[in-house]
């Protein structure tokens, strides 16, 4: 329960501090509240197991695409937002090629998660390494960064979820599970801190400065 609630942090912040015109802040919470009300339905026994089950899928299936497309629009850098829009029309294409072979289940997953992860990890290490090269930075660069790493930390513990999801026959799906809500709770601690820095100044830009 603390780990879906915790989904919700980041867009209880941005409503309560007036952040919501900056849409850099406002997409990354939507996202993260996106996957509390995925994960609502395990807080509810009798729900319905098929449809937790495609929800599932769904989810899995749009998660890679959504975060490419939310850095597509809040790259700090035209190379990093050619580079999503790329990856996100070339993990579509996969997606699509998967689900018509191995049909609509997990199954369909395991060769487009992988890849996606990777490129997801690539626009976060590109990111953070363009904030260290900056001598001095603005608030809204270091509200920016900690997000950052609060996905890097997060997508980098996916690496291990898929692993053993999908390349280890033995492994036990609660340990994933226990991995999965415990990795979603120390990155929502990341990002509040984030999210907690930024200044309500900048909630009066309709479109972030590219920084």
């Amino acid at each position: 329960m603390a780990a879906v609630t915790a989904y919700f942090i980041p867009l209880a912040i941005v409503l309560i501090r007036g952040l919501w015109r900056d849409s850099f802040f406002l997409l990354f919470a939507l996202y993260w509240a996106s996957g509390g009300l995925i994960n609502s339905p395990d807080l509810i026994p009798t729900f319905p197991a098929e449809v937790s089950y495609t929800m599932g899928v769904i989810y899995n299936l749009l998660d890679i695409p959504v975060i490419l497309t939310i850095f597509h629009y809040t790259g700090s850098s035209q190379g990093v937002r050619k580079f999503a829009r790329i990856g996100m029309v070339a993990i579509i294409v996969i997606e699509l090629a998967s689900v018509a072979l191995a049909g609509f289940d997990y199954n369909a997953l395991k060769y487009t998660i992988g890849p996606g992860i990777v490129l997801v990890i690539t626009i976060l290490v590109w990111e953070i390494l363009r904030y260290l090269q900056h001598i001095e930075h603005s608030n809204r660069q270091t509200a920016k960064v900690f997000i950052y790493a609060a996905l890097l930390f997060e997508y980098a513990t996916f690496i291990l979820i898929y692993i053993f999801d999908y390349f280890i026959v033995e492994s036990n799906r609660e340990d994933s599970f226990l991995i999965y809500y415990i990795s979603t709770v120390v990155a929502i601690i990341i990002a509040s801190c984030g999210y907690l820095l930024s200044r309500k100044k900048y909630s009066y830009q309709s479109i972030p400065i590219r920084d």
